[in-house]
């Protein structure tokens, strides 16, 4: 497996196992994903709790797709629990982003990465310090 799906995926493992709850629909975002990069639903109880270095993601190509599908994550049971979104929040950072756009979109609706990727770099480029 390529090595930065499987950084996607733990890290995404992870966060939805952070609240301390691992709900159905968590599970099936996780599926999805999976089924995109052709792997089977037993890679989650393989590697559910497999950690990674946060430091590990400065490096992943492709930022915002990566924080789409932690933006994702929080969203997917319906209930944005502080621990989620304070790890998205660290992850954020990470990445390069501000804090204030995980705060934007767990206020404002996801849409398409193509929607996400246009919206987070305008945020980004509007909120400059």
């Amino acid at each position: 497996m390529d090595r930065l799906l499987f950084k996607k995926i733990n890290l995404l493992i992870h966060l939805a196992h952070i609240d301390g709850q691992f709900v159905e629909a968590e599970k099936n975002l996780l599926v999805e994903l999976l089924q995109r990069a052709h792997l089977d639903e037993e890679y989650m109880k393989v590697h559910r709790l497999t950690g990674i270095e946060l430091n590990e993601i400065q490096s992943y190509p492709d930022k915002s797709e990566l924080l789409y599908w932690v933006v994702k994550m929080i969203h997917a049971d319906g209930v944005l629990h502080d621990s989620e979104v304070k790890y998205a929040k660290l992850l954020a950072r990470e990445l390069g982003f501000r804090d204030e756009v995980i705060d934007h979109f767990t206020t404002h609706p996801l849409e398409s990465l193509e929607h996400f990727e246009t919206d987070v770099h305008e945020f980004q480029r509007r909120n400059r310090l």
